[in-house]
């Protein structure tokens, strides 16, 4: 599909490739008028000052139909139009210098001339702006910037909740590790005595060991697989020791509360034994 930009920059670039052409092979009628100019300018730049009017009128003619030409077809299209532009100001100003004809007629002339060019170096000034799209040179090395700044900001935060975190690692550790130590410590106690309070201590002991945990897995620090694997471990041993002491309380508590009906079974028994001549049978609950 064909552009506008593709329409836009032929038409655009048709006057200096034409008058380019003109001034290349006319270069010595183009002298009077630009010799001014070149004057002016070579008190400000010695290898102006240096070169004849019509070698520099034949330059400034090979530029316009370089950079024409590469506009024209698509070539650099954003250099081209900028050299042109900047070829523009002193052939306009050599060529069209209204404010000094005094013919009427003719300074008019020169005036539309002189509008034409200005019109022209506004569009030159576009086209050597025109990203078609892209970003441009100050829109990427701001980009650069804000993406440098984001990444030291990014950096920064990270340092700073990897620091958070270690923090409240290294105090999760230790709330763990004083769990740890009371649940030893009731442990002791219940190898001790193993009342229903001793019990009930570790049943504490390890809720409290649950709450690190969940509190531990709230701030998003991770517990190491050594870590999990002594938690785990010390809750089996929490397990099998909670399991055994209820097992025990049970058959005590069972023991209690049947050994006045066993003990009367058993001496009926004892009785009828007794009555037949047999050795009384020793008593299952008999006090040693």
């Amino acid at each position: 599909m064909l552009s506008l930009r593709s329409l836009a920059r032929p038409l655009l670039a048709s006057m200096f490739v034409a008058g380019g052409v003109d001034a290349l092979l006319n270069a010595k009628k183009k002298v009077p008028a630009a010799k001014p100019v070149t004057d002016e300018i070579g008190d400000y730049v010695e290898p102006v000052r240096n070169a004849s009017t019509e070698q520099l009128v034949q330059a400034n003619a090979v530029v316009q139909i370089a950079a024409g030409s590469l506009l024209a077809i698509g070539r650099l299209p954003r250099a081209s139009s900028a050299v042109l532009a900047g070829s523009l100001i002193p052939t306009t100003a050599a060529g069209h210098r209204f404010w000094e004809v005094e013919d009427p007629v003719e300074r008019a002339n020169q005036r539309a001339h002189f509008l034409k060019n200005a019109s022209m170096l506004g569009g030159l000034a576009i086209a050597a702006m025109d990203t078609e799209g892209e970003p441009g040179l100050a829109w990427r090395a701001s980009n650069a910037v804000d993406r440098a700044s984001n990444a030291v900001e990014r950096t920064k935060r990270d340092a700073e909740l990897a620091k958070r975190a270690a923090g409240a690692q290294v105090k999760t550790a230790g709330k763990l590790a004083k769990a740890q130590a009371k649940l030893i410590k009731a442990e002791a106690k219940n190898a001790m005595k193993g009342d229903a309070n001793t019990r009930a201590q570790l049943v504490a002991a390890q809720a409290k060991l649950a709450k690190s945990e969940a509190k531990a897995a709230t701030m998003g620090v991770g517990i190491d697989a050594r870590t999990q694997a002594k938690l785990a471990k010390q809750r089996a041993k929490l397990e099998a020791r909670h399991a055994v002491d209820h097992g025990s309380t049970f058959v005590e508590l069972a023991k209690e509360r049947l050994a006045p009906d066993v003990a009367d079974l058993w001496r009926g028994v004892s009785a009828l034994v007794s009555s037949n001549g047999t050795t009384e049978p020793k008593s299952i609950f008999a006090k040693s």
